[in-house]
C-alpha cells in the first residue's frame, strides 16, 4: 500500500508520540484481522509498541466486540494478538478511503512479546543490551517509587548503604531488554550498586538484575538467564 493521506474526517482519539515506556517502531508488517464471521481481512500493521499497534485495512471493521483477534507476520515469523480499540479514523490511499485503528494491546504469548520488544528496540542505541541509562532515561522508564523499592530491597540483601540524610546511595542502571513473564510486561534493568566494607577498609560492588513492573512497578530480584 502507498503511504496515505488523511481526510477531513476527525480521529476519536490521536496517536500518541513515542514514548520512553514503550519505544514505538513505525515500519509496515503484514497481517489479518480475524472477523467473527470467520472471514480474515488483510491488514497492513503501521506501527508497533509493547502497549498497542496501529493497523490500516481497506475495509471498515464492522459487528466487532470490546477485543479484536489480529494475526501478523514480522521478520517471517507467525504471532496472534488480541487488543481493543483505542480510537479511528479514514485515510486516503491512493485516491481511495483506508480505516486506520489505534489498537491497546490486551493479550499476547509471552514469547511473541519478547521478540516484538527486541524488534521494536533493534536500532534505536538508548536501548540496546548494556547501555548505561541517564538520569532521564532511568526516571523515564521507571517511577521513583519502584527506584526506592528497588534500593529497600538492595538494603535488605546488604547490596548498598544506608541513606544519608534521606538520599539514596548512589546506584547505577542499565537496560538489558523488555520481558514477559506470565502476561505481565518487565523492563529488566541491571543494577549497580556499592557497599562499604568497615571492617576490611574497602568497599564491595554488587550488580543485581531486577525486573520492574511496566503497569504497576513491583519489583523482582532474579539470577540472570
Amino acid at each position: 500500500m502507498a503511504k496515505p493521506t488523511r481526510t477531513a474526517t476527525a480521529p476519536q482519539e490521536k496517536a500518541a508520540p513515542n514514548r520512553r515506556k514503550f519505544y514505538r517502531r513505525s515500519k509496515p508488517f503484514q497481517g489479518v484481522f480475524y472477523a467473527a464471521s470467520g472471514e480474515k481481512l488483510p491488514l497492513v500493521g503501521l506501527d508497533i509498541s509493547g502497549g498497542g499497534l496501529c493497523i490500516l485495512l481497506q475495509q471498515p471493521i464492522k459487528d466487532a466486540g470490546p477485543e479484536l483477534t489480529l494475526g501478523a507476520v514480522i521478520e517471517n515469523k507467525p504471532f496472534t494478538v488480541i487488543g481493543s480499540v483505542r480510537w479511528s479514523d479514514v485515510v486516503k490511499v491512493r485516491g481511495v478511503d483506508h480505516y486506520r485503528y489505534g489498537l491497546k494491546l490486551k493479550s499476547i504469548a509471552d514469547d511473541d512479546w519478547d521478540r516484538l520488544m527486541l524488534w521494536t528496540v533493534e536500532n534505536n542505541s538508548e536501548f540496546s543490551e548494556g547501555t548505561t541509562l541517564s538520569a532521564a532515561q532511568r526516571d523515564a522508564l521507571i517511577t521513583q517509587d519502584a527506584q526506592q523499592k528497588i534500593a529497600d530491597e538492595l538494603r535488605s540483601r546488604d547490596r548498598i548503604d544506608a541513606a544519608v540524610d534521606g538520599r539514596l546511595p548512589l546506584i547505577e542502571y542499565s537496560f538489558v531488554k523488555y520481558t514477559m513473564r506470565q502476561g505481565v510486561p518487565y523492563v529488566w534493568l541491571r543494577v549497580r550498586s556499592r557497599r562499604a566494607d568497615r571492617t576490611l577498609q574497602t568497599a564491595v560492588d554488587y550488580k543485581s538484575n531486577v525486573l520492574v513492573s511496566c503497569d504497576d512497578g513491583h519489583i523482582k530480584l532474579v539470577e540472570a538467564d
